[in-house]
């Protein structure tokens, strides 16, 4: 009686080992082909231009903001030098803390 039983489980876990298996297969092909990426793509589209203004609609405006004149430079000697100075430090402090690493 047991082994009728074991046998009768053991189709089972095989047909739904077997529909499981076959199911991801098939899933896995469905979704990689070219028609659910173009499904999905026309989804996502049709989605987006519900939410976009009907701005596109009028085109392009006829005139943009005006550019930028001038950008500031700075003029004095002693901001270019403090810089400079700082950009020294930066890279004393570096190899300072290389030797460091070194030496730990």
């Amino acid at each position: 009686m047991f082994q009728k039983i074991a046998n009768v489980l053991s189709i089972v876990s095989f047909l739904m080992v077997a529909s499981m298996s076959g199911g991801a297969y098939f899933g896995y092909r469905y979704v990689t082909s070219e028609q659910f990426k173009a499904k999905v793509m026309n989804e996502i589209l049709g989605n987006v231009q519900g939410m976009m203004p009907k701005v596109l609609d009028k085109g392009l405006p006829k005139m943009t903001s005006p550019a930028i004149q001038t950008i500031p430079i700075p003029k004095n000697k002693v901001h270019l030098q403090n810089k400079i100075h700082t950009h020294e430090k930066l890279q004393e402090f570096e190899s300072q803390t290389k030797e460091e690493k070194v030496v730990a």
